[in-house]
């Protein structure tokens, strides 16, 4: 992408249907994106609506209120300047009656008469107001400075994965005056219509000038399941005490430079010992998706011209835990609320009915839970120590691969998940885990007796093994979204979710549970005498926090009380904002041929005919064909008619940030905190919001430079133009609507033909995905073989491969130590690392989305009886599937979405830690989460050696491989075949070309976070409820993005409202941390330009990159393992030299 100017949306690109996976994903601040790795990003559709609440302008911080002194419009004469030009050659104007009535313009020379401008009327369709001529400052209207100024899964029930705790649980309407200018081609009506299923929405990027400004078959196997059975009291636990619902929400930090209003008091709340944190046990999503981070698009990759948009999320918000992935992006894997799995046996329990065991099926012998006791045990293995964590003590590890499968590779150690469930048996996963923790919690109520006695092997320990089990088991549910299985078996995911849910309300809202817990933390929660290991201290702040969430460390009464009524409103409103983007219809606006001059014809063959009025005329879809416009059409009047359309969408979801951001600050405070940002940061491995504000600050000093010789390069571009039509504003100024399109020009002439639509047929998934796992291996130190046909059916408890995999199109990896990495290691003697599976193409109804996530679908632990229980990731892209692979093969159409989600896997695989709390990318917090992601994706995508190993043209495949490549290429049967590998030349022409817009994605990147800071960052009602959330959105990014836009036209900042498609605003685990994926970035390339960039390949250096900081997962400070690799603190050198600015 180049610049994220506009406003939209995006999402472990945690990706997105965020409200069921973690994603990473990031926010585009435009409809276009120039993202030359065509990387599809994920849409959203908006919806205008009559009744949406209009808010009046207020007034913000640093925003100058209405009335303000004027300056001078970029590019625009003020009132009374001489004349507009073009302006009186447009023919017919002085014709139009009470144009002289327009403050100012009647004084212009050169514009006779006068003239009304009239506005199209649209049904049901809110009138927009009077704006003013192009140029012409509105009467009364603050004025803006002069360019070079500084301007004043499956989807759940709603609420459900929000509830805290839960995670731990394991398992122009038309444009005024535009239609009546005679002088504008083709003539110029633009008008809004409705549609009824609205297609996903897009975002554009845009530049920055240079000044600042129930019922199954049975679980065979449960009841052999060792160590449930003897849970005490199980069946006899007549439910949890207590009740409520368990809601969380987070704040953002303020905007450096931008004044507080003085806090406004409230409610005196008892002093609470300990605050906690903020990302402490944060429900995320379960899918960390990369459908449109906002990351600086990577090298070697040829650009796309019209760039995909966001594909709205689903209308559950993710289930927040701690914080994890892309992403997506953007989000992260989170252990809690991981993607879920199959039923997972469990030992049978007095009172509980045991499943009836059928004959033949092992139904789900190994489910994430103990080994079976019919598997031989074998002696204790040893795991690497990791400097400052705690290992997991191994007694044994019961083994199934003594022996290998019929092509001869190992047997695994642990069965993989078999994907068979029914409605009945999903049911009976869900019962009995909830079951299981009752059980749990009452045993621990009638074993400790006070809180005095409370110990963390008494009190926290048997809760989390309970934890352990139950992510194992119910995680992996939601994959069945994805599956080829009937609509009903994931529907009763959605519904066991629910029940889980409130169980999971109850159990954190339980007094005599909390009381021993918080006994303990308050004596040992930061304990240094060797008491408890740092893995300890930090699941116990966990299990702390989610009471604390809940509102328990709050003295009973009014005041818990209005903590958990806005939690669970804050709850509504993401729901709310969600179904918006997701129900909306898209608006139309009316164009003539000419006016669509530049636009590609198949594009505009596509486009229906107006009628009535607008005869004549092709009809456009405001949200479909925004980029195809902005990028392409030569008309100007055209490219702002649409993009100012495409940022008045979702008016609705002005009035719930609004809301939003007052109930954040009465949460934040009840809690302990002044402000929300503090609330949401602290536990973050930035700790402060001063340490975010510097950070911001800092990154905007170094590449801000950089960003404004991009912005010059483009003016530059547009000032040598010469064939300018119908513009806008000042002729020789860049505009938002304008970087599209002068980019496209731009990089034409110094790039040449970067090879965009050609790009793919040289990575065929046969090929590109195997060589990509195999420099993976050399660095990690690990090897993948691939468990299909013969060997899936000879692994499978049912005896059916099929059954190994949700859908026949996904791929299936064990995942073990590389013979190197053997040999390098000895004292390591268990060399399985788990299942990995990747689901890479597009399915209709099931996966018809596109961008990319990843699903840490069941996580890593010590069990009970000191063996290790493997992990599962999954990487889930949206690639085309080729109908005969005979004829031609599939192909991987953005290859670093997938080193992006690989590196996701690998830090959920290469993670020992001894709770499925701490475990891999859900273990750690919101502003790690994408580091290992981006470290593969934004590295390993610049490097040619890559791109030579992973690639092979079809055309080379055989004799007739290369006749249909000809056939399909349109050359003759003697043309040449293209090389092999991915030419270096072309592979360098992209790299330059991606590399020249990275200062602007950055600066975009820090708008973003700084909108999410500063709507946080209020430490009282009075600010937060005179905030105008559209204003200070249009004042910030033309502040720090430095781009002239619509307010320098229009002569104010209330002109649209591009928040209303930032999902990250109401998104519990990014408000007030969106500046995570930044931070990630900057630190991820420092490890990066340190260690690896004079030996990328190094297998020295990874494996202990693997050891120090994927290893650890979140059982120690992400700050600590960098500390541990690095041999020093972190720093952002290496990210100044991957943006090429000076440190």
């Amino acid at each position: 992408m180049k610049f994220l100017l506009l406003s939209s949306l995006v999402q472990l690109g945690y990706c997105i249907t965020p409200n069921q996976k973690l994603t990473d994903t990031r926010h585009y601040v435009d409809p276009i994106e120039r993202k030359a790795s065509l990387n599809a990003g994920s849409e959203f559709g908006f919806q205008k609506r009559e009744d949406a609440p209009q808010l009046p302008a207020l007034p913000v911080p640093g925003v100058p209120a209405a009335g303000a002194p004027s300056l001078p419009a970029t590019g625009a004469p003020a009132a009374g300047a001489p004349s507009l030009p073009g302006l009186s050659s447009l023919p017919g104007l002085s014709s139009l009656p009470g144009l002289s009535s327009l403050p100012g313009l009647s004084s212009l020379p050169g514009l006779p008469g006068g003239g009304a401008i009239h506005k199209a009327k649209r049904e049901a369709e809110p009138q927009l107001p009077p704006l003013p001529v192009p140029g012409v400052p509105a009467a009364g209207a603050p004025s803006l400075p002069a360019t070079g100024a500084p301007a004043a899964g499956a989807p759940s029930l709603p609420g459900l994965s929000s509830l805290p705790g839960l995670s731990s649980l394991p398992g122009l309407s038309s444009l005024p005056g535009l239609s009546s200018l005679p002088g504008l081609p083709g003539g110029g009506a633009i008008h809004k219509a409705k549609r009824e299923a609205e297609p996903q929405l897009p975002v554009l990027p845009l530049p920055a000038t240079g000044a600042p400004a129930a019922g199954a078959p049975s679980l065979p196997g449960l009841s052999s399941l060792p160590g449930l059975s003897s849970l005490p009291g199980l069946s006899s636990l007549p439910g949890l005490p207590g009740g409520g619902a368990v809601h969380k929400a987070r704040g953002l930090p303020s905007v450096p430079g931008v004044p507080k209003v003085p806090k406004v008091p409230i409610p005196a709340i008892p002093k609470v010992e300990k605050k906690v944190g903020k990302n402490v046990d944060k429900k995320v999503g379960k899918k960390i998706g990369h459908e449109a981070r906002g990351l600086p698009a990577v090298p070697g990759v040829p650009k796309v011209p019209t760039v995909p948009i966001p594909a709205v999320p689903q209308v559950k918000p993710p289930t927040v835990e701690p914080k994890v992935e892309h992403h997506e992006a953007r989000g992260l894997p989170s252990v809690p609320g991981v993607p879920k799995v199959p039923t997972v046996p469990i030992p049978a329990v007095p009172q509980v009915k045991p499943p009836t065991v059928e004959p033949k099926v092992e139904h789900h012998e190994a489910r994430g839970l103990p080994s079976l006791p019919s598997v031989p045990k074998l002696p204790t293995l040893p795991i690497p120590a990791v400097p400052g964590v705690k290992p997991p003590t191994v007694q044994h590890e019961a083994r199934q691969d003594t022996g290998s499968l019929p092509s001869g590779i190992q047997r695994p150690p642990q069965l993989p998940i078999v994907w068979n469930d029914t409605v009945a048996s999903i049911n009976q996963t869900y019962e009995t885990y909830i079951k299981l923790f009752n059980t749990t919690v009452q045993n621990i109520l009638d074993t400790v007796g006070s809180p005095a006695e409370a110990t963390f092997n008494n009190t926290i320990l048997p809760y989390l093994r309970a934890q352990n089990l139950a992510y194992t088991a119910i995680s992996p549910l939601s994959i069945y979204e994805f599956s080829s299985k009937p609509s009903e078996v994931n529907d009763e995911v959605n519904s066991g979710e629910t029940i889980y849910d409130n169980a999971s309300d109850d159990l954190f809202t339980n007094e005599a549970f909390f009381a021993l817990v918080d006994h303990l933390y308050q004596a040992t929660g930061n304990a240094t005498d060797g008491s408890l290991s740092v893995e300890e201290q930090i699941v116990l702040t966990k299990v702390w926090g989610l009471f604390a969430e809940a509102g328990l460390n709050i003295p009973a009464g009014a005041q818990r009380d209005q903590f958990q009524a806005a939690n669970r409103r804050l709850d509504e409103i993401y729901n709310q904002f969600n179904a918006i983007l997701g129900n909306g219809t898209s608006t139309f606006l009316y164009f003539t041929a000419d006016e669509l001059e530049g636009v590609d014809p198949e594009t505009i063959s596509q486009l229906k005919n107006g009628t009535g009025e607008n005869a004549g005329k092709l009809q456009v879809s405001v949200l479909d064909n925004v980029a195809d416009i902005v990028t392409y059409a030569v008309n100007e009047t055209t490219r702002y008619t649409e993009l100012f359309e495409y940022r008045r969408q979702y008016q609705e979801n002005i009035a719930l940030i609004q809301e939003a951001i007052q109930l954040r600050v009465q949460v934040a405070q009840l809690a302990g905190y002044e402000s929300w940002d503090d609330y949401a940061i602290d536990g973050n491995m930035a700790k402060t919001k001063q340490a975010v504000e510097d950070f911001l600050a800092d990154v905007t000093t170094h590449v801000q430079v950089k960003a404004d010789a991009e912005l010059k390069d483009l003016n530059d571009v547009k000032k040598q133009n010469g064939t300018i039509v119908t513009p806008i504003g000042d002729e020789d100024i860049l505009y938002t609507w304008d970087f599209n399109y002068f980019a496209n020009i731009r990089d034409a002439e110094k790039f040449g033909d970067l090879g965009a639509n050609t790009f793919q047929y040289w990575f065929p998934a046969n090929v590109t995905v195997p060589a990509t796992l195999e420099f993976y291996g050399e660095i990690y130190g690990t090897r993948y073989d691939r468990i299909q046909g013969q060997d899936a059916d000879a692994l499978s408890p049912t005896g059916n491969g099929t059954d190994l995999v949700w859908h026949p199109d996904v791929w299936l990896y064990a995942v073990y130590d590389s013979q190197a990495y053997i040999d390098a290691h000895p004292e390591v003697t268990d060399h399985f690392r788990g299942y990995l599976y990747l689901d890479l193409f597009k399915r209709p109804v099931t996966k018809a989305g596109r961008g990319s996530f990843m699903a840490p679908i069941s996580p890593g632990f010590v069990k009970e009886d000191g063996c290790l229980q493997y992990p599962t990731a999954g990487a889930f892209l949206y690639n085309d599937k080729s109908d005969d692979e005979s004829k031609i093969p599939s192909f991987i159409t953005e290859s670093t979405a997938l080193f992006h989600e690989l590196g996701h896997c690998h830090h959920q695989l290469l993670s020992r830690t001894t709770y499925a709390r701490t475990h891999g990318p859900g273990g750690v917090p919101i502003d790690f989460i994408e580091f290992p992601s981006q470290f593969m994706e934004m590295n390993y995508g610049n490097i040619y050696e890559v791109y030579e190993r992973i690639s092979t043209h079809w055309s080379s495949f055989s004799a007739e491989a290369a006749a249909a490549w000809r056939k399909d290429s349109g050359a003759d049967a003697s043309a040449p075949l293209p090389p092999v590998t991915y030419p270096q030349d072309l592979f360098e022409r992209n790299k330059e070309s991606q590399k020249a817009y990275v200062g602007g994605d950055t600066i975009s990147q820090v708008f973003l976070a700084t909108y999410d800071q500063t709507l946080h960052g209020y430490t009282s009602l009075e600010a937060a409820n005179t905030t105008d959330v559209s204003v200070t959105w249009n004042t910030l990014i033309r502040n720090i993005t430095e781009t002239p836009d619509p307010s320098d036209i229009l002569k104010r900042f209330d002109w649209g409202w591009g928040e209303t498609t930032f999902q990250h605003i109401v998104w519990p685990i990014y408000t007030g941390a969106y500046y995570g994926y930044q931070w990630a970035l900057v630190y991820a390339e420092d490890v990066f330009y340190t260690a690896f960039a004079s030996d990328p390949f190094s297998s020295e250096t990874g494996w202990r990159y693997r050891t120090e900081i994927l290893q650890p997962g979140g059982a120690r400070d992400p700050n600590d393992s960098l500390e541990a690799f690095l041999g020093r603190a972190p720093n952002k050198d290496g990210f100044y030299k991957y943006i090429g600015v000076p440190a």
